[in-house]
């Protein structure tokens, strides 16, 4: 419950890039590899990365990967030579994994500087760039969802199901809270990073991975206070949101879903019966959000997605449906006598294909009515 909704897309900036200490180099092959924390670089015809520096008559410094080149200046156009060296040029080094403070704990932060790397038992690192729209409000400590395939990560690199991933906040020194929903080494893997602060535009996160040590994060604080219960629905009916609010499974099957594995329901005696449980209920009683997706394949009738009440006449009870007569949902609010159904435009949810619902609904506000996205989208709804 009080689940958040928006359009948002994830990208992969740059490509992978290796090394931590100064015996390491690292070749570029254009600008958009030569990302560090705080600056952008230019990929020189060396092969390297350069940083801007007003010491140097160029304007630019050879960063700490760039083999014997490193921490010097760039020789201006129809010169050669080693250029100016540094002596205060940063140190990408951090702490290993056996420092006491345990610097790739999410939350925990290490050394910044130009060409910084976060971790150095980490060697390989990828930009991924989240956009939003312009018209959305800033979000906060929000679940972004990473989808990596063979394209955007080097699975031969990478530790037995995922468990040296590592996400970094856009100042490349901060680790992120994450949980692996799925991980197909063959195939396709998925991930929640929790973002401290999401605005409209552009902005990064860093992803590591390499280090054939790590070992699985048991600090997985990806779902804040905020929501009630995450079903993923990828092993059985575990609620990820740490308020053990754990389902019983009748009847249903695994099947395919979106995001990684999924549960086939398609009859009354197939369900997930998920106990009673402190805000679940009442999860509308001052605001709230449900955030399904789900593939209809009903030809008639309606079909329970989820819902909740305690007792048959219960007026907080509420319930999200599937209206295979027109092609919709349903969203009830109430099962005694304050009970009222709004119902979305027909056609809106199409029978076998995927399509994310959100219900966004506050019983406390005056004349309450559902606000319903279909796949980021805000629809209508009416009183049948």
């Amino acid at each position: 419950m009080a689940v958040r909704t928006t359009a948002i897309s994830v990208g992969l900036a740059i490509g992978v890039a290796a090394g931590c200490a100064r015996d390491t180099t690292f070749t570029c092959n254009d600008d958009s590899e030569c990302r560090a924390s705080d600056s952008d670089g230019v990929c020189e015809e060396t092969g390297y990365c350069s940083f801007a520096d007003p010491e140097c008559e160029t304007g630019q410094r050879y960063g700490e990967h760039s083999g014997d080149l490193s921490g010097t200046c760039v020789d201006l156009p129809g010169t050669s030579g080693t250029g100016e060296s540094a002596d205060d040029v940063a140190d990408a080094t951090s702490p290993g994994s056996d420092d006491p403070s345990d610097p790739t704990a999410p939350g925990m932060t290490t050394s910044d500087g130009i060409g910084s790397w976060w971790h150095c038992d980490w060697p390989h690192r990828r930009e991924l760039t989240i956009v939003l729209p312009d018209n959305v409000e800033t979000l906060y400590d929000i679940p972004v969802l990473v989808v990596l395939d063979d394209a955007r990560i080097d699975y031969t690199g990478t530790a037995p199901g995922g468990a040296d991933l590592r996400f970094v906040d856009a100042d490349d020194t901060t680790a992120l809270h994450h949980e692996i929903d799925a991980w197909d080494a063959n195939g396709t893997s998925w991930a929640w990073v929790r973002v401290p602060e999401l605005g409209a535009g552009e902005q990064h996160i860093f992803m590591y991975y390499g280090n054939e040590d790590a070992v699985p994060l048991t600090d997985v604080d990806v779902w804040s206070a905020d929501f009630r219960g995450v079903w993923h629905l990828e092993d059985g009916a575990r609620d990820a949101s740490g308020n053990g609010h754990d389902g019983m499974e009748t009847g249903v099957l695994p099947a395919p879903g979106w995001v990684g594995a999924g549960r086939e329901i398609d009859a009354l005696e197939q369900f997930v019966l998920v106990a009673d449980g402190l805000g679940l209920a009442d999860a509308f009683a001052t605001g709230g959000t449900i955030s399904v997706l789900v593939r209809p394949d009903s030809e008639f009738g309606q079909g329970r997605i989820v819902g909740k009440s305690v007792g048959d006449n219960a007026d907080d009870g509420w319930l999200l449906a599937y209206d295979a007569d027109r092609d919709s949902i349903a969203f009830v609010h109430g099962f005694a006598s304050g009970r009222a159904t709004w119902r979305a435009p027909e056609g809106i949810v199409p029978p076998l294909e995927w399509t994310h619902v959100a219900v966004m609904f506050d019983d406390s506000a005056v004349d309450p009515v559902p606000t319903v996205y279909v796949d980021g989208v805000a629809v209508g709804v009416d009183l049948p």
